[in-house]
């Protein structure tokens, strides 16, 4: 987990984040415009880089990571496959956590007629975690796709029944963030025992031996 910020009166020193974001900041070119601050340019398309606080590689990137870096600043960072090695209590004030969609299930409906759905969310290292999407989070991110990246933030958190491990529920825009595609994200190619195509998230990831 990267450093946190250290809050001092008139804004954040952000210093500390300077090893953090180093491979970051090098793929945002600064702007030379000189006419006030602008929006940092997203990395090429076709261009993979590792997320320094969820370890995930991602591409497609939706925001920039100078951006990411800001929005994990000052916050606590839970990676999510130290979620079930850590108490509830944990959990409380201000935390994020970043994952691949494994699995968008199907729509819901609550007993108040609320659409709502339950994804899957992990870090492709057989961790998972299940993720309530209630209220403006469902409306406006429903249409995001399985292999995607998403980041969550101050979502609340509960211990799933027989304390087998934990859910997350989030119910407003700003508590998500689409962070770009996964560029590991696969679904296994072999055939299950019943007959039927395997749907098991997969990554197919292999590093280079050193």
């Amino acid at each position: 987990t990267p450093p946190r910020a250290v809050a001092r009166p008139g804004g954040t020193d952000m210093s500390v984040f300077r090893d953090a974001v180093k491979d970051y900041i090098e793929a945002v070119p600064a702007s030379t415009s000189g006419s006030g601050p602008s929006r940092p340019k997203l990395p090429k398309s076709n261009q993979t880089l590792v997320d320094t606080y969820s370890g995930l590689r991602i591409k497609h990137m939706a925001v920039s990571p100078l951006e990411i870096a800001n929005r994990f600043a000052d916050i606590r960072f839970v990676r999510i496959s130290a979620f079930n090695l850590a108490g509830g209590d944990f959990f409380s004030g201000c935390w994020a956590t970043a994952g691949v969609v494994l699995d968008k299930g199907t729509k819901r409906v609550s007993a108040q007629g609320k659409d709502y759905s339950i994804w899957k969310m992990g870090a492709l290292d057989d961790s998972e975690v299940s993720v309530f999407l209630f209220g403006d989070a469902h409306t406006h991110y429903s249409g995001g796709a399985v292999g995607d990246v998403f980041a969550l933030f101050n979502g609340n958190v509960r211990m799933d029944k027989g304390g087998q491990g934990f859910s997350v529920s989030v119910g407003s825009v700003g508590q998500m963030m689409k962070m770009g595609v996964s560029a590991d994200f696969s679904i296994c190619k072999g055939t299950r025992k019943d007959g039927m195509a395997c749907t098991m998230a997969t990554n197919k990831y292999v590093p280079l031996p050193e």
